[in-house]
């Protein structure tokens, strides 16, 4: 028996498995760290079965082709945009949403990460349609499935043995957040109340709100577990303010979910649940936010956010959290001819340092709420931007890309309150969520489910 017959022997019967392994193998060494817990993704599997029934019905080279290459196509991007969702706290649940918004994606990190995903696929479909002439079986494919479910029942986390192994030997992943979409989309929104600290909370009377106050949140702006290297992040913003302002509250708050979540978090109080949209939960915000309960006293509010209003549908949630104006990236542009799609950042979106400005510049002694979410520091942060770790801070060069960043931002809030004509009475920082970096390592380092909270005092005029 020669040597090619038994090597042809081979592909018959171990195509299939051989390829469902090594695709795994790859993927799980990629995914590495990242918190992903599935061992195998039962839709690397799609491809090989897909071509062994294409086969069965004679269907054109060409077809087969296609068809093994779309598989593979749409399970990676599945499965890359699973991680993105655990990361973000969206995915493709959120997919419909942010397509209603196609100017305001950050096509900056988009485009790179669909010409990987289609290079991988086109890796991924190749060595299956390079074979697709040459007959295979299905069943060591299938004997090999059965056996890791089985495997998974016994150890696996799941539902069906009750364990808590952290590990899953055989699921979907890659496909299992578009049956989340359509359960989510199903599902009724609601708003329940936030089980923790709030901006509103410690504000429970509007009317102990000062005239002048002014909300920032910050993208991703985490709680790091070293004292040292909280401080670093802090001191820009509080090196320019100092003699002026006092630190009256250096704390944190708990958050879940995404950026819209921490701002409805800390201004309404709630916690949202399923789609952000119907009138039902519109009339809700407008009786719980503290925009809203300013607004009926007499504040001037307004709420500035550097990209445009499509995200998170931010132009029909604003106002309806009592905001009598908002500021998008097309409305600060338009009063500020130095508004630019901000380099080094993954979003096309105005500079932190402009919205500071504009924001500032709002405050003119009456009554006035103003409200700021930052953009500069969404990650991904573009290796090309490499200022160095800053000094406090010892971290991997993703953290410090991070650090340099955050810092850059607070720095240019504390001069845009420095100058201001009329400075506010009252500044409150905070973060929407910690920062979704991809590495396990690089998430431990800040705190888990908590951010910074940051109360500012003006100092009495001297």
């Amino acid at each position: 028996m020669s040597f090619r017959y038994r090597l042809a022997r081979f592909e018959i019967l171990f195509l299939a498995p051989a390829y469902f392994f090594a695709v795994n193998l790859v993927r799980s060494t990629i995914s590495h760290g990242s918190g992903n817990h599935t061992l195998f993704d039962i839709g690397y599997a799609l491809a090989p079965i897909f071509l062994w029934v294409a086969s069965k019905f004679r269907l054109p080279r060409p077809l087969r082709s296609a068809g093994t290459f779309l598989l593979a196509l749409v399970v990676i991007a599945g499965d890359v945009l699973g991680i993105i969702a655990r990361r973000f706290g969206w995915g493709p649940n959120a997919l419909l949403d942010f397509l209603h918004a196609p100017q305001d994606l950050p096509w900056r990190a988009i485009w790179p990460a669909l010409f990987a995903v289609i290079l991988a696929a086109l890796l991924a479909s190749v060595p299956l349609v390079m074979r697709s002439t040459r007959p295979f079986r299905l069943w060591p494919l299938m004997l090999l499935l059965c056996g890791l479910a089985g495997l998974d029942i016994v150890v696996g986390e799941n539902r069906l043995n009750g364990t808590s192994s952290g590990i899953n030997i055989l699921a979907m992943s890659s496909l299992s957040s578009l049956k989340e979409d359509v359960i989510r989309r199903a599902d009724t929104a609601r708003l329940t109340p936030f089980p923790g600290l709030t901006l509103t909370r410690e504000l429970p009377r509007a009317t102990d709100a000062p005239r002048q106050l002014l909300s920032v949140g910050v993208e991703s702006l985490g709680y790091m577990r070293l004292p040292g290297e909280r401080k670093a992040l802090l001191d820009p913003l509080l090196a320019r303010l100092a003699g002026q302002y006092r630190l009256a509250v250096n704390g944190v708050h708990h958050f879940h979910g995404a950026t819209l979540a921490g701002e409805m978090r800390e201004l309404c109080g709630v916690r949202l649940t399923g789609e952000i949209n119907g009138p039902g939960i519109f009339a809700r915000l407008r009786r719980d936010c503290l925009p809203a309960r300013l607004a009926g006293l007499g504040f001037e509010t307004d709420a500035l956010h550097g990209n445009g209003g499509g995200i998170y549908n931010r132009a029909a949630v604003y106002p309806a959290m009592g905001f009598g104006r908002t500021w998008f990236f097309d409305g600060l542009k338009h009063g500020d001819p130095r508004v630019v799609a901000c380099p080094g950042t993954a979003f096309g979106a105005a500079c932190d340092e402009r919205v500071f400005a504009r924001a500032l510049a709002l405050f003119d002694g009456r009554a006035r709420f103003v409200h700021v979410m930052t953009v500069d520091t969404h990650l991904p942060i573009p290796d090309s931007v490499d200022p160095g770790c800053p000094a406090g801070i010892s971290a991997t060069p993703t953290v410090c890309r991070y650090a340099a960043r955050m810092r850059g931002s607070l720095a240019s809030l504390g001069a845009a309150i420095r100058g201001a004509a009329v400075p506010p009475d009252r500044v409150v920082i905070y973060g929407d969520h910690a920062p979704p970096f991809f590495a396990d390592t690089e998430r431990a380092r800040f705190m888990p489910g908590v951010v910074p909270y940051l109360v500012l005092e003006r100092l009495p005029a001297r």
